[in-house]
This record gives C-alpha cells, structure tokens and sequence, in this order.
C-alpha cells in the first residue's frame, strides 16, 4: 500500500507543477521553437524530463527553479538536435559532385574555363 501512496503522492506533486508552471513552459517552448508541431514535442520532452526527475528532486532550490532549468536545458538539447539536422541535410556529398562534374561535355568544359579566363583577366 505504501509503493501505492507514493505514486499518488508523486501524481499530485506533478500535476500541482504542471498547473503552475504549464505557462512558463509553455513560453520557453515559444522561444525555442518558432514550429507548433515540434513545439508541443518539445513541451512533451520537458513533461516527461520532469516527471522522470521528480523522484530525484530534493528540494534544495526552489520548484520553479528546477522546473525552469529542466525547461532550459531541454530547449538547448532540442536546438542542439534541430542545429545538428540541418548541418546534416546541408553536407554535400563528393560523389554527387563529381558525377556532376563529369556530366559536363569537354566543349562545354571549354566555354565555362575561357568565359572564367575572360572574366579573371578583365
């Protein structure tokens, strides 16, 4: 019975945070995430970094504290992961540049180079 009242006792202190701090997070969120559909998986994150930090919290700093840096270090990892995408999807790969170079007939090849010779000498 006691595991039982822990639980519920764990339930209640995460729903009082939530219903006091659902709007800071929700605004962090905001500035972090300009996208709604990965805003709400972003709030999702925090929720649950919260709740699986819950037992752990010991009380030494205020809640809002704690709330607001889990909040904080969420938002840095998420644009961390959005940051690390988009490097990905800008990388290039050398194989499509050289079919790309070697899509290019030898005149016009001799074109590009003499208008660059044109254009460099000028």
């Amino acid at each position: 019975m006691r595991l039982n009242n822990q639980m519920i006792d764990k339930e209640d202190k995460y729903k009082q945070i939530f219903l006091q701090h659902k709007d800071m997070i929700y605004r962090l969120c905001c500035s972090y995430c300009p996208d709604p559909e990965l805003r709400k998986d972003l709030f999702q994150n925090i929720l649950m970094r919260i709740w699986k930090g819950l037992k752990s919290f010991e009380g030494r700093s205020a809640v809002s504290t704690w709330v607001y840096r889990i909040a904080v270090n969420t938002g840095i990892d998420f644009l961390r992961r959005e940051n690390n995408a988009a490097k990905l999807s800008r990388q290039v790969d050398i194989s499509e540049l050289e079919l790309a170079d070697k899509a290019f007939n030898t005149e016009e090849q001799m074109i590009i180079s003499e208008k660059m010779n044109l254009f460099t000498n000028a």
